[in-house]
């Protein structure tokens, strides 16, 4: 991937944001990126998330990520199901892979990850 900047879109509902998508390419991989997703409380158990990760990962593939990888909390059962019905496998599990954004102890992460399947290692 040439572009190395960071990819995100916007979710709209009803005139307001209802959430965020991002993919963050690897500074040492080309082929690799992370994808995350928030969703405002109000929009939460309408698929938000979902139908825009399920954009953004055949676009990831499409510009040549390879690996596409996203880090969910293990009690956070809504975002495992985000990232299972965008297609990515559970991995394995990041002890304290996770640093929480306000503040607090690190918590352990499900590894997700979603591989081209045309890039598989034969």
């Amino acid at each position: 991937m040439a572009d190395r900047r960071i990819a995100g879109l916007a979710v709209e509902q009803n005139g307001a944001v209802a959430g965020l998508v991002v993919v963050i390419p690897s500074t040492i991989d080309s082929g690799l990126a992370e994808i995350g997703w928030w969703t405002v409380p109000a929009a939460r158990g309408h698929r938000v998330a979902a139908r825009a990760v399920q954009v953004l990962v055949p676009w990831a593939a499409s510009i040549g990520l390879v690996r596409l990888e996203a880090s969910v909390d293990v009690e956070n059962t809504v975002s495992r199901r985000v990232a299972e019905r965008a297609g990515m496998v559970l991995e394995g599990t990041r002890a304290a892979g996770l640093r929480p954004l306000r503040g607090g102890p690190r918590r352990d992460g499900l590894l997700y990850a979603r591989v081209t399947p045309a890039s598989r290692i034969r």
